[in-house]
């Protein structure tokens, strides 16, 4: 008698698909930016002249309205 391997067809599409690890480190890697997209919107901008757009903030827009003073120690 011979014996054959005969897969279903549960079996075939389990192979097919990828292992229950690789969907858990998607799941994650998603976690981890999506959280990361949330802390940077709630802390705004911490670059120097970064705004967001429509706000205005208290840098000087003309080079004359900068101030000059260089006073330090020498």
């Amino acid at each position: 008698m011979e014996q054959t391997t005969d897969l279903g067809l549960g079996a075939k599409i389990a192979r097919a698909l990828p292992p229950p690890a690789f969907w858990a480190f998607l799941f994650l890697l998603g976690a981890v930016f999506a959280g990361a997209y949330a802390v940077g919107q709630a802390v705004d901008p911490v670059a120097p002249g970064t705004h967001r757009p429509g706000v205005t903030g208290d840098a000087p827009t003309r080079e004359e309205d900068m101030p000059m003073d260089h006073e330090g120690a020498h």
